[in-house]
């Protein structure tokens, strides 16, 4: 049954990302810690979801990324990740 929960949690956080363009963190994560989920479990799931939607968004949307001005930022990111880390 926790599972049922979750998949209608993630569905209900999904359209309000899907509309809105954020909030699936804000909806899901305390919604599934008060299903039973832990904190742990609950952030585990709700990255995996729109880290999934983020990279579909991106993908159909690639056509219009100025990627010469992404490609520095995202470096930069990916190099200064570990030290907040």
């Amino acid at each position: 049954m926790p599972l049922v929960w979750a998949g209608i949690i993630m569905f209900g956080g999904s359209l309000a990302q899907g509309a809105i363009g954020f909030a699936l963190g804000l909806i899901a994560v305390p919604l599934l810690v008060e299903a039973g989920f832990s904190l742990s479990q609950a952030v585990a799931l709700t990255t995996l979801a729109i880290g999934i939607q983020v990279i579909f968004g991106a993908w159909q949307l690639r056509a219009h990324i100025p990627w010469d001005d992404v490609k520095p930022a995202a470096l930069l990111r990916f190099l200064t990740v570990p030290l907040g880390v």
